[in-house]
């Protein structure tokens, strides 16, 4: 409202019998200098919450009123009482638009009100050659004053270039008949498909499209993981065209010792760059440290932190001394991980988009037809009007094959559930692929000196087995729980003195019956225990099935007074071929070893569910979980001394399959809730975090990794 209607509200006050002041403050004059007080009042409140923060970033744009004056807004980024404001600072008139007199007087207007160039972190613009030129852009001159400072190129502001850039290669290819650059045309053509993917499901925004495709999973909600990863998704385009993707030849590392010479810990911070060597504005990757001793066997992992700009960082404080070679690997892109959950939404199963697809079929045969369809946790089948519902002999959890395709073939025709190739099953209109490799290392690396003495990771710490068990719970997603040295695996958060030799395990498990239920990691476990405990011979391997061609070998394997069981869960499990006989759930097992004559305290119970679920929707994982948790519910009542363990999902990075490291971590968070109600009786095995820092590749670790596995899981035992 401008500034001359003040007196004119002031008589309308007194007009209307309103107490006012004396007509000495009812001119515009005095409204000018009640503007200023307030002005004054909120410029010096916000300086004193501004100059108290540790961290300051800056955000800047030009622009040019009415008048064709040209003057530069200024916000402020800082933290008070624990949390990121942002705040309006100032509005500065430009003489020109160089990067000198931008730089200067920026600069004077910071230094004026007291601001400490030295804090400031980081700095936001238009990503103009003013703000962000190599050579004198005001980015340059400010990181003279703090050499860490990050300059980011505005979200906002590339998208609005990146729309008037694909725009106009658009049409340039109209009219000029040229090919537009590789990752513009790839722009184009996969926002061109995504425009049909919402069309087919009948939305009209991309706001409308998140929501049609995440909205089901109603308890994302509760895991900070997914809560991120949904925010992500709910903004990212479907795409993995190259150009778009964190690449590891541009991407910054940086280290920066802090602390004293006998506290000293390391800043380690990755600046992120797309393949065009331009600075990445968000972020969603999932970015881990890798520490190795030079001169010895000592690995350190540490997942860096996520600043939702492309800046990621973590402070790591080395268990050892000397020169220590730090490399960071980005674990998971957040273009795949996102392409993945569309493409669960769309087919079932995140499977089509892998480049050889392939999954769970089943086989039908009857006299010279056959036929191999998709099988799935739910009814909905692409391009399928019918389907086979074989929930009935999955012991009451759903199950689903598409119906062959073959007039002469019925669901009645089931042979097996089979793993195979999908190529000609299904006609998938899914041209996007993850890009691989899904995990690749930075290509920067750093050298630094390790001090000795300078860590308090020898702390004195429970012995595992006396720990409680709610802490094996505890900071289980995002935070690697131990460091390898001198050949072992040591907890930071407990000890363990157990050595990994077949007699100290007899001694311990004598006269126990150990049960392995789940995928084949939980299978590793058993044939550890059968055929190197045990020494059953010759060898076996548990992957078999059983007689008659039924689901289960019930076979257990009994040696010095140790008994092993090893039984799967129920479909999804993926294996060339699946007898579809004898199907039962863990949970029907576990209710039958409840009425059993064994005693409570002499049973051990390892569970695994992970490999065979995560390319189908989260929810039937969640589902499956908390089936488990009321089978163990119901057991612990009638056998209270019996002991649980949950096997955490593994690391791994297998282009030939479905694995994801950010959804593993999802993964890992349901357990984490799912399991709230029994944190107190059941024992978590954390297993991701000795898969990190050794860098597994397959979901099955080697030898090296599964022994120390294993003497992990002992520690609780003996």
């Amino acid at each position: 409202m401008p500034i001359e209607k003040y007196p004119i509200l002031c008589e309308l006050q007194v007009s209307n019998d309103t107490p006012v002041t004396r007509s000495l403050y009812h001119d515009a004059n005095a409204c000018v200098e009640f503007i200023q007080i307030i002005s004054n009042h909120i410029d010096n409140t916000l300086l004193q919450k501004v100059k108290s923060s540790p961290a300051l970033g800056i955000m800047i744009d030009e622009s040019t009123d009415i008048g064709l004056e040209k003057h530069l807004i200024v916000y402020v980024t800082y933290l008070h009482d624990g949390d990121m404001h942002t705040s309006f600072l100032t509005l500065i008139k430009l003489s020109a638009a160089d990067f000198g007199v931008v730089h200067n007087l920026l600069v004077g207007v910071l230094k004026a009100r007291g601001i400490n160039l030295e804090r400031v972190y980081g700095f936001s613009s238009d990503g103009a050659a003013v703000m962000t030129g190599k050579q004198n852009g005001v980015s340059v001159r400010l990181k003279s004053d703090n050499p860490f400072m990050l300059d980011m190129h505005c979200a906002a502001h590339r998208l609005a270039l990146s729309s008037l850039d694909a725009a106009k290669s658009h049409f340039g290819k109209e009219i000029g008949g040229k090919s537009p650059p590789v990752c513009e045309e790839g722009a184009l053509q996969e926002f061109s498909l995504f425009k049909n993917y919402m069309f087919d499901l009948k939305v009209s925004s991309f706001e409308g499209l998140a929501d049609k495709i995440l909205s089901q999973e109603e308890m994302w909600a509760k895991f900070p993981n997914m809560t991120g990863l949904l925010a992500i998704c709910r903004v990212l385009p479907v795409s993995t065209v190259d150009c778009e993707l964190t690449s590891a030849k541009y991407s910054q590392l940086s280290v920066i010792p802090t602390g004293s010479e006998h506290d000293k810990h390391f800043h380690v911070i990755v600046k992120t760059a797309n393949a065009e060597n331009e600075s990445k504005a968000a972020g969603g990757d999932m970015m881990i440290v890798l520490s190795q001793q030079i001169k010895g066997d000592g690995k350190l992992a540490s997942h860096m932190h996520d600043h939702d700009n492309g800046t990621y960082s973590v402070r790591i404080r080395i268990p050892w001394a000397g020169t220590t070679v730090i490399r960071v690997k980005n674990a998971a892109k957040i273009e795949n991980t996102c392409l993945r959950l569309r493409t669960m939404d769309t087919y079932g199963t995140s499977v089509f988009s892998m480049k050889n697809v392939w999954g769970i079929g089943g086989k039908f045969l009857y006299k010279n037809e056959t036929d191999f369809t998709v099988c799935l946790p739910s009814e909905m089948m692409v391009n399928h009007t019918r389907v086979c519902n074989y929930t009935s002999i999955n012991d009451g959890l759903p199950w689903f094959c598409a119906h062959p395709r073959p007039k002469e073939l019925s669901c009645e025709h089931i042979q097996s559930f089979n793993a195979g190739s999908f190529d000609g099953v299904v006609k998938a209109n899914n041209p996007l692929k993850v890009y691989v490799p899904s995990v690749e290392h930075i290509n920067a690396v750093a050298n630094i000196e390790a001090p000795a003495n300078t860590h308090d990771l020898y702390i004195e710490k429970p012995l595992c087995k006396q720990m409680q068990k709610g802490l094996t719970w505890k900071n289980i997603t995002n935070n690697i729980n131990g460091f390898w040295m001198n050949n072992t695996w040591s907890l930071f958060n407990c000890k363990s003195y157990i050595e990994h030799q077949n007699n100290t395990y007899r001694s311990c498990l004598k006269g126990k019956y150990m049960y392995f239920f789940g995928d084949s990691t939980a299978r590793q476990y058993a044939e550890f225990f059968v055929n190197v405990v045990l020494e059953t011979r010759p060898s076996v391997n548990l992957r078999r099935f059983g007689e008659n061609n039924t689901y289960h070998w019930r076979k257990t394997f009994s040696s010095f007074d140790i008994n092993v069981t090893y039984l799967k869960h129920a479909m999804p499990f993926t294996n060339p071929v699946v007898p579809f006989r004898g199907i039962t759930s863990v949970y029907s097992e576990l209710q039958i070893l409840s009425k059993s004559s064994i005693t409570g305290d002499k049973l051990i119970f390892v569970f695994a569910f992970h490999a065979h679920f995560q390319s189908f929707p989260i929810s039937v994982f969640r589902d499956r979980t908390r089936r488990l948790v009321s089978s163990i519910k119901e057991f612990l009542t009638l056998k209270p001394k019996a002991l649980f363990f949950v096997k955490g999902p593994n690391y791994c990075f297998d282009d030939t399959h479905w694995f994801d490291n950010t959804l593993t971590l999802v993964y890992i968070e349901i357990l984490q809730q799912e399991f709230e109600s029994l944190h107190d009786r059941v024992v978590y095995l954390d297993t991701w975090s000795l898969n990190v820092i050794h860098e597994t590749r397959n979901i099955h670790p080697g030898p090296v990794t599964l022994q120390n596995q294993i003497r992990h899981f002992m520690a609780y035992v003996c």
